[in-house]
């Protein structure tokens, strides 16, 4: 009797540990979004256009590995993601198209070059009249294996998290793994006009992730992914027009360089 209890245990353990070990990119597979497959048609007619905010440049190279720069990956991928939508009909405004940041765009009287630089980016939104608000980075750890794609979304916007789950949906099935975080820090998110998200498209500390995204072709998939994500929102956002537009949070203090969690 007591071998058998503790046969029934054990298995019991087991599985307990075994779903415990489930990786996060099977349980994104889990969430199941519809992205109909239709042209950006009513963009130019409804709303405003869709902000692409390439991450870092300029004096700021982002994260690196090897000489290889966040700030160039992330603009290759920004521009092909503008010229895909702007192929489709959809309006875009880039915060930059060249190698610099944004902390002189507008005269400040902020000190510091990465506070003037995050609050730009925003002001570039707002004064666009941006429907929807993308910024792209790569991620780093201090450990190799983390890998795949991170999207976060400011914890109380609801478009922005139906954005981001959309976006979730169409990258998981070019890097593998793609998980949500909502942030409550993140500048960009907190501040922007509109729904946002920032996209962490992979991590240059994983030798997988980083030889994927030294491919263009990889990169041009990445845009054309975020381009779909971006007109499923269009066309499926559960959340009312009316509510689409965010309440002014005032300024965040703690303001953090890049998006997503650095887990070792």
């Amino acid at each position: 009797m007591a071998n058998c209890c503790w046969r029934i245990c054990t298995a019991l353990l087991t599985a307990v540990l075994t779903w415990a070990m489930v990786p996060t990119a099977s349980l994104a597979t889990q969430t199941q979004v519809t992205v109909p497959q239709v042209p950006l048609e009513a963009f130019s007619e409804e709303g405003g256009p869709v902000l692409i905010d390439p991450g870092h440049g300029g004096i700021d190279g982002g994260t690196s590995v090897g000489g290889i720069l966040e700030k160039d990956l992330v603009l290759d991928i920004g521009l092909r993601l503008r010229d895909v939508l702007l192929k489709e009909g959809c309006p875009v405004v880039m915060t930059r198209e060249r190698d610099e940041d944004v902390s002189h765009r507008y005269p400040s009287p902020l000190r510091s070059r990465h506070a003037r630089d995050l609050r730009n980016r925003v002001r570039i939104a707002r004064e666009s009249g941006a429907h929807l608000f993308v910024s792209i980075h790569v991620n780093h750890s201090s450990a190799s294996g983390p890998r795949g794609a991170v999207i976060l979304h400011e914890a109380n916007d609801p478009a922005g998290a139906w954005l981001a789950e959309l976006a979730k949906k169409q990258l998981f099935g070019i890097t593998g793994r793609a998980i949500v975080f909502p942030n409550r820090s993140l500048h960009v998110l907190r501040r922007a006009p509109c729904p946002a998200i920032l996209v962490e498209v992979g991590y240059l500390s994983n030798p997988t992730d980083r030889q994927a995204l030294l491919d263009p072709a990889y990169r041009q998939r990445l845009a054309e992914a975020l381009a779909r994500a971006i007109r499923a929102y269009r066309i499926t956002s559960p959340v009312p027009p009316e509510r689409q537009k965010k309440t002014p949070i005032p300024a965040f203090q703690g303001m953090a360089l890049y998006g997503g969690p650095k887990w070792t």
